[in-house]
């Protein structure tokens, strides 16, 4: 018995590793890491899943902002994180779409202001007014340059959020960034 437990659980481990490399195969091209800094994402302030996949995210623990300041872990009434996510992309690829996934949580009168772009570009400045738990999903597409030589691509993600009113407070949850791409003809 035990040991047909344990060739079941040998060829379940085979299936996976195989499934895992079929899908490295079909995802040539990636997100190589996220480096972080800010205000709102001290070094060691957020948990990176994701490198060296399509998906990346970082899901963030002081990343807020109060007014009053003191009721924020940030001590502040408005704090910024900025984003260096470098993209391989192979020879023979391109990225075809980019889309950014933010969840936030807010109460009262804020604002989440992003803007993504490539080196040597700026982006479309996005804001947002809400409250309650929500999501916003941005395309990245317009800010995006890939052709098809290969090489490192350096998206750049500039976000900063911010408590306007009185007894307001806003907390930047989880950033994901997602992307697809597409051979060359």
């Amino acid at each position: 018995m035990k040991k047909s437990i344990a060739v079941a659980l040998a060829a379940a481990s085979i299936v996976v590793l195989v499934e895992v490399e079929a899908m490295a195969k079909k995802a040539p091209v990636y997100f190589k890491s996220m480096q972080f800094a800010g205000t709102g994402c001290k070094l060691d302030s957020g948990t990176v899943t994701g490198k060296h996949t399509s998906t990346i995210a970082i899901r963030f623990d002081k990343y807020n902002a109060a007014n009053p300041s003191s009721a924020a872990t940030s001590d502040m009434q408005r704090t910024a994180c900025s984003f260096t996510v470098p993209i391989h992309v192979p020879s023979g690829f391109r990225v075809s779409s980019m889309n950014a996934t933010w969840q936030v949580y807010a109460k009262g009168s804020t604002e989440l202001i992003r803007e993504s772009f490539t080196a040597g570009q700026r982006g479309k400045e996005r804001k947002t007014r809400s409250t309650g738990n929500y999501t916003r999903h941005d395309s990245l597409t317009d800010t995006l340059w890939s052709g098809c030589a290969g090489g490192t691509m350096p998206l750049r993600v500039n976000s900063s959020v911010r408590a306007i009113g009185k007894h307001s407070y806003i907390k930047m949850k989880k950033l994901l960034l997602h992307l697809h791409w597409k051979k060359c003809q």
